[in-house]
């Protein structure tokens, strides 16, 4: 009831979550400060925070994804709910945040994503995706944009850096 209110002055409504590891009993709450976003400062909310990469704490308005024939890339394993994001953004004037904590995610020991090893190759191509698709959001803060996504290329390269010395000591 409250994301359907956030969205009637917005194309688009963000919640705060928890996230629930059953696999290690931790819980993380993700928020931000309650704003409303325009074109001019939706990059800062990008660029900021993982609320983005996520689908389940959004409300998303379907005239919005008919109209632009906006679409999950198929050819993504990972990652596509970033890229559907970004798609969706890019057609929209404005994103109400709110810091409320609206939604429980429970992440199982088991799933999809769990134990999934993604080639580097792979990761550092979606990575492109998400440069480009972030530019065509606003190409006035491409200093801000390529600091982010510069930053999660070397993630990406840490983690397989990492996973790689794993396997090495394995032996």
């Amino acid at each position: 009831e409250k994301m359907l209110n956030y969205i009637q002055n917005a194309d688009l409504a963000i919640c705060g979550y928890k996230m629930v590891k059953e696999f290690n009993s931790k819980i993380e709450t993700r928020s931000i400060p309650s704003k409303l976003y325009n074109k001019e400062n939706m990059i800062e909310i990008l660029c900021n925070s993982d609320m983005i990469n996520i689908l389940w704490n959004k409300i998303f308005k379907l005239d919005i994804i008919k109209n632009n024939g906006i679409k999950f890339d198929e050819s993504e394993f990972r990652g596509e709910d970033l890229l559907f994001n970004l798609d969706y953004i890019k057609n929209i004037k404005n994103i109400y945040v709110t810091e409320d904590v609206l939604y429980n995610y429970i992440m199982k020991n088991s799933g999809l994503n769990m134990g999934y090893n993604e080639k580097l190759s792979t990761k550092l191509k979606r990575n492109k995706k998400v440069h480009n698709k972030m530019m065509e959001i606003s190409k006035k803060d491409r200093k801000k944009i390529t600091i982010f996504t510069t930053k999660n290329y070397l993630k990406h390269f840490n983690m397989f850096i990492k996973s790689r010395i794993k396997r090495v000591l394995k032996r």
